[in-house]
């Protein structure tokens, strides 16, 4: 896990489309590409979604077959835009934890907000959480309609966060290891 200050990477190659508020750029330091869709919310954010070289290269040739192929992505519909290609965002709204989970355990002297950036492994931007005690890292909500059910791939690679009563919290990645 490589602990990162994503706001803070530079990017290159920035393509940016108004029709579809989003934008697509290639980051070296973490050798991905991103889609990062503006959501309109109570504050505006983006979310980021990994896409392939060959992808970004599709949308300076083609914009209607990258919108075909990206359209769940792109509809910021809840039922089908948290993909296997969603990578995270600056909200915690996105992650797999109940509402304020991050605020479940006290922070080190100095931190106020206990979401401290992010932890990036295999493209995927995990929250990371530093508490007093401890310091996990949580999954973006991927979740996968599969006919009446959801399946959240990123789970498989996480264990549950329980707080001081031992109830549920969030999902956190279980570090080689554990």
């Amino acid at each position: 896990m490589k602990n990162i200050d994503f706001k803070k990477l530079p990017y290159v190659g920035e393509a940016v489309d108004q029709k579809k508020q989003f934008r697509l750029m290639y980051i070296p330091d973490i050798d991905t590409y991103f889609m990062a869709i503006m959501i309109w919310w109570v504050a505006p954010y983006e979310r980021y979604y990994r896409i392939e070289k060959a992808d970004y290269e599709l949308y300076l040739s083609n914009k209607d077959k990258f919108y075909e192929k990206f359209s769940r992505e792109i509809s910021n519909d809840p039922a089908v835009c948290f993909t296997e290609n969603f990578a995270g965002s600056p909200s915690l709204r996105d992650y797999d934890g109940k509402p304020n989970f991050q605020n479940a355990y006290p922070t080190p002297d100095g931190i106020v907000n206990p979401f401290q950036h992010y932890g990036f492994e295999d493209g995927i931007l995990y929250a990371r959480i530093v508490w007093k005690d401890s310091e996990i890292y949580v999954p973006p909500v991927q979740a996968i309609k599969k006919g009446e059910k959801f399946g959240y791939p990123l789970r498989k690679r996480c264990e549950l966060q329980n707080d001081i009563h031992g109830r549920p919290i969030c999902y956190k990645f279980k570090c080689r290891g554990d």
